[in-house]
């Protein structure tokens, strides 16, 4: 039996991407319900996923993975949720807008965490595991507050770019 390495599947409304090998995710949002997913270039499942009414969930698994989600303007639905696991870590979530939340988890390694240009209708929550990471979060609005988390290590935590501006409406808890 052969499984798959990396799976994308529209459920519920929720448009569920994972993985069991490293993963190269560019998840790319086409128009207000549509998006795209490829890993190192290659299409995911379908490759393009329509009728996406509910969270974008993604779930990497103990690897070293790279994750973008770019919004390319658009407004998904409703949270982005993404659970990169261990391993170091790359995860970009820019250039759009949520209806509610954007989650990001990481387990233990050294990651990268950037959150850009966006404007989340809900909460942003961010939590890295063990290791010497970097959380950068710049231009672009914060509704619900803002939470970052991190286990043991050196991890640096940015918050704006001094260049465009970043509005945190509500708690902010680093």
């Amino acid at each position: 039996r052969h499984l798959l390495a990396a799976s994308a599947v529209v459920s519920g409304g929720s448009l569920v991407i994972s993985t069991n090998t490293v993963a190269d995710f560019l998840v790319k949002q086409t128009s207000a319900t549509a998006w795209t997913v490829t890993d190192a270039g290659a299409p995911v499942g379908a490759g393009s996923f329509s009728n996406v009414t509910g969270n974008v969930i993604i779930t990497a698994n103990g690897f070293d993975d790279i994750i973008e989600v770019d919004h390319q303007t658009f407004t998904a639905p409703r949270s982005v949720q993404i659970n990169a696991g261990n391993g170091n870590n790359t995860v970009t979530v820019h250039n759009g807008k949520t209806t509610q939340n954007v989650q990001i988890t990481t387990g233990t390694g050294n990651d990268t965490i950037e959150v850009s240009n966006m404007y989340v209708s809900r909460s942003t929550q961010i939590n890295v595991g063990n290791g010497t990471n970097d959380v950068t979060i710049t231009q672009g609005t914060l509704f619900g507050g803002l939470y970052v988390g991190s286990g043991t290590g050196d991890d640096t935590v940015t918050l704006g770019d001094g260049v465009t501006s970043l509005v945190i409406s509500g708690n902010a808890t680093v």
